[in-house]
């Protein structure tokens, strides 16, 4: 008596590592052991990360416009500013201001020239006698 295996026609089936082919549980589908995916609770996981640092950066992007904002007015405010006074540098005096910057008058000077100032005026003084 023959073997019926002799008169089937034999067929070796090599497959790729990490994939089972159970062609007798599934008659025509290949069935893949080792999934290389994501599953919907990583996926999820994944979503809501991304979505809190996309709220951290939506925070943060009205600050850092202000701040550039500000930036922009103090510039142009120093140059104004510069601009002034390089003008009331160029101007000519036309005489002496009544006060200073405080408000305080300018300071009077002495009726009577301070001993020190008198000898010093005296030294430098040619006496009468030797103009003759």
């Amino acid at each position: 008596m023959q073997n019926p295996m002799d008169n089937a026609t034999q067929t070796v089936t090599v497959s790729l590592p990490g994939r089972i082919n159970d062609s007798m549980s599934h008659p025509g589908q290949r069935r893949v052991a080792d999934e290389r995916g994501f599953t919907i609770v990583e996926v999820l996981i994944a979503a809501v990360i991304i979505t809190l640092a996309l709220v951290a950066l939506a925070t943060i992007v009205p600050i850092g416009v202000y701040g550039v904002q500000e930036g922009n007015q103090t510039s142009a405010a120093t140059f104004l500013a510069d601009q002034k006074l390089e003008q009331a540098k160029s101007l000519p005096w036309a005489s002496v201001p009544a006060n200073d910057c405080s408000g305080c008058p300018p300071p009077r000077p002495s009726p009577r020239p301070s001993p020190r100032a008198r000898r010093a005026r005296s030294e430098r003084r040619p006496s009468p006698e030797a103009e003759r």
